[in-house]
């Protein structure tokens, strides 16, 4: 009888060594996929803006230590510098781009009637634009290269179910959606992966 040890513990081996973007990703929802794919040996870009640096520094860690690799890169995903920047520290550090999840996303609570357009507008660059910016970069790589890549991003459950005092949210993640059923027809020829995940609350 033959025993086979391994301490390979991904559970994808087809992902290892992949590489893949996630914005917004120094905590909550963002920080637990970038945490999973570090632990399925993927390389993983860390993208913030606000967090601290120690806060990257850990995180990076604790992906190296189940097995993946890590760079950070703060930039704002709602311009287009910003995710060029994202792209091009990507490029840098793995020479390539397998999965752009489109994370980054905040809401700014307001009655609908006192909301100022500046802060209208600032979830609506985030949670839409950069989805948007994400999307096109992204799609740009995979069709340069020939590669057949995934591109995943995070709406939310109010894409669909009303929420007041968070019109601008709810209206961004509506735009999510449909702009995800949108371009994964756009691109399912070309064997780009498009989709969305629609989350409830979470603490």
């Amino acid at each position: 009888m033959t025993i086979n040890h391994t301490t390979d513990t991904t559970r994808y081996p087809d992902l290892r060594g992949k590489t893949a973007v996630v914005t917004g990703s120094s905590s909550g929802i963002g920080e637990a996929i970038a945490r999973h794919m570090g632990s399925e040996a993927m390389n993983v870009v860390i993208n913030y803006m606000s967090a601290d640096e120690k806060v990257i520094d850990g995180l990076i860690y604790l992906i190296e230590q189940s097995g993946g690799h890590a760079v950070g890169i703060r930039a704002d995903v709602g311009t287009e510098a910003g995710v060029q920047a994202i792209y091009d520290k990507a490029i840098e550090a793995f020479g390539d781009i397998d999965v752009w999840v489109n994370n980054a996303g905040f809401e700014i609570q307001s009655a609908t009637h006192e909301t100022s357009y500046e802060d209208w507008q600032r979830v609506l660059h985030v949670d839409l634009d950069g989805v948007f910016l994400g999307t096109k970069i992204a799609v740009q790589h995979f069709l340069k290269h020939n590669k057949q890549g995934s591109i995943l991003n995070t709406s939310s459950i109010h894409d669909s179910i009303p929420w007041p005092t968070y019109a601008s949210y709810a209206t961004a993640k509506a735009g999510v959606l449909m702009f995800t059923k949108t371009t994964a027809l756009e691109y399912a020829e070309q064997g780009i992966r498009i989709n969305a995940i629609s989350p409830g609350a979470l603490e």
